[in-house]
Formats: C-alpha cells, structure tokens, sequence
C-alpha cells in the first residue's frame, strides 16, 4: 500500500485483499491467532457471508480487540513494533478501505498490477 494514494480527495480507495492475506499468511506463519482469524474474516467477506454492515464492523473491531492484546504497542521511548502491530495499525487507520462495504472495487488490485507492469515483464523467446 502506498500512503500518498489515501492523500487523493474525492475517490474512493480501498486495499488490496490479496496483499492484506499474503501479511496475514506470514502472522499466522509465526503463530498469530488473530491474523487467523482476520484470514478467515477477509475470506467471508470477499464472499459476502455477512449480512448486515453493523455486523461486519463489529467483528472486525473484535479482531482488532484481540489483535491490540497479542501485539502490544512498544514500551521504550524509541518504540519499533512489530510487523502484526505495523499491519494492526493498518487495518485500524484505513479501516473503510478493508471493508469497503459498498463499494464496486475488486477485492484484490493484482489485474491492475499486471497491467501496470505491462511489457516490462515480459520476455521474448526465440524459436
């Protein structure tokens, strides 16, 4: 995710569904409970198994309750978190681009990225 994007007025930004699992996989790699459950949560969602907005907010905040208690903040006066707490951070500030709830946007950015990348990557193959 590039933070100046989130600096453009009057669109709509949301985040890559396919980036926020590849972090979450790498958390639950290395023992997270709550990025399991933000997998799974990120999973239904993108297939609407939630009926209702209020109940989608209010799970989400429970992971992110969970989240806080496994990744607390640093203590020293020069604090580095953690790589689930600089996600957890994440999730929490850009809360409306995870969720887009109402929104026609693709959960996942990758067909976009391929098309970006254009011919750049691509590779000529004598025969």
């Amino acid at each position: 995710m590039w933070s100046p994007y989130f600096k453009f007025d009057g669109m709509r930004h949301t985040l890559c569904g396919s980036h926020l699992l590849r972090e979450l996989n790498n958390l639950i790699e290395h023992g997270s409970l709550w990025a399991e459950d933000m997998h799974e949560f990120l999973l239904d969602l993108y297939k609407n198994s939630y009926p209702n907005t209020e109940q989608i907010r209010q799970h989400y905040q429970i992971i992110l309750s969970q989240a806080d208690i496994e990744e607390p903040p640093p203590k020293s006066s020069r604090p580095k978190q953690s790589v689930g707490r600089n996600l957890l951070n994440r999730l929490r500030k850009y809360e409306d681009g995870v969720l887009a709830l109402d929104s026609d946007i693709p959960f996942t950015n990758n067909q976009a990225e391929r098309d970006l990348r254009g011919a750049n990557n691509c590779y000529l193959i004598s025969i």
